[in-house]
């Protein structure tokens, strides 16, 4: 079975890429979708916390958590699906636990001002709201983005819309 992972940081398109794909009759899901599969990590302690319990996400909170994603959960998921190829879309810190599980992974880029732009219009997902999240999502880009790459991501540009990369993501499917 063909696994496929597409990831980029907030604000690049997954969830609405993931949707599309699933419109198209594709086996794609989004990590943050399965109960309890990602969640905050304190960086210090290992705790884990439920996204819906942590109040506001300032810039200390961001500073002292991950968004990790529990890697054998992720890979006992995949194999609940029949259908081949499996695409799961997301991002979470602890990435490089669970890549190995992909026979590729496609990172969705864009333009920090789109990335503004769609973090603060969204209405599916409230993460990036605050301008210490957006911060933190820019911050944190060239450095998520240099490893993917270094490790063989497909880097696809998402800045114009959604359905020309969702037709340039099946091509590759």
């Amino acid at each position: 079975m063909k696994r496929f992972y597409i990831t980029g940081v907030a604000g690049t398109g997954k969830s609405t890429i993931g949707r599309m794909l699933q419109a198209e009759g594709a086996a794609a899901f989004d990590i943050e979708d399965i109960p309890g599969l990602c969640m905050w990590q304190n960086k210090e302690t290992g705790e884990l916390t439920d996204r819906n319990d942590i109040g506001d996400r300032d810039a200390a909170f961001l500073a002292a958590h991950d968004w990790v994603c529990d890697a054998k959960a992720l890979e006992s998921h995949m194999g609940s699906y029949a259908k081949s190829p499996v695409i799961a879309v997301g991002v979470a810190a602890n990435q490089k636990e669970y890549l190995h599980l992909f026979d590729q992974v496609f990172l969705l880029q864009c333009s920090d001002d789109v990335i503004v732009q769609r973090l603060k219009t969204r209405n599916t997902n409230d993460f990036g709201k605050t301008e210490a999240e957006q911060e933190s999502v820019l911050g944190w880009r060239p450095y998520f983005e240099k490893a993917l790459l270094e490790r063989g991501a497909i880097a696809v540009p998402n800045d114009l819309g959604s359905v020309k990369t969702v037709k340039r993501l099946l091509e590759f499917l």
